[in-house]
């Protein structure tokens, strides 16, 4: 698990804020890198009057494309409670990280045992 403020976490999490197009911190409950594969489970941190809030659940899976040197994460599959709302969206989230973990053999150990 990259360490708080580390600057490979910082990439992962700045990559899914870009894909979900917002400016929120998370509360990370799940980041885990493999070489060029990371899964991220967390929930979206709002701050309203001093006070947080974890408003949106967040899981997403990102791989390291590009070459040496002028590498960067991408996210190939994505799931968010308040953006799609509804457990086929869930399913279908989940299905595909299944194949892919499937296809380019990704090791177990970088996914939370509910997947």
């Amino acid at each position: 698990m990259p360490k708080t403020g580390s600057v490979e976490r910082k990439a992962i999490l700045d990559t899914v804020r870009s894909k979900l197009n917002v400016q929120n911190q998370f509360v990370v409950n799940h980041l885990k890198v493999n070489n060029q594969w990371a899964y991220f489970s967390g929930d979206a941190l709002a701050v309203v009057d001093g006070e947080r809030f974890e408003t949106d659940s967040v899981k997403a899976l990102l791989e390291r494309r590009g070459e040496a040197g002028k590498q960067a994460w991408v996210v190939v599959e994505i799931w968010t409670l308040e953006r799609t709302g509804d457990e086929m969206s869930r399913r279908k989230f989940v299905d595909g990280v299944k194949e892919k973990r499937k296809a380019e053999d990704i090791p177990d150990d970088l996914f939370p045992r509910e997947m």
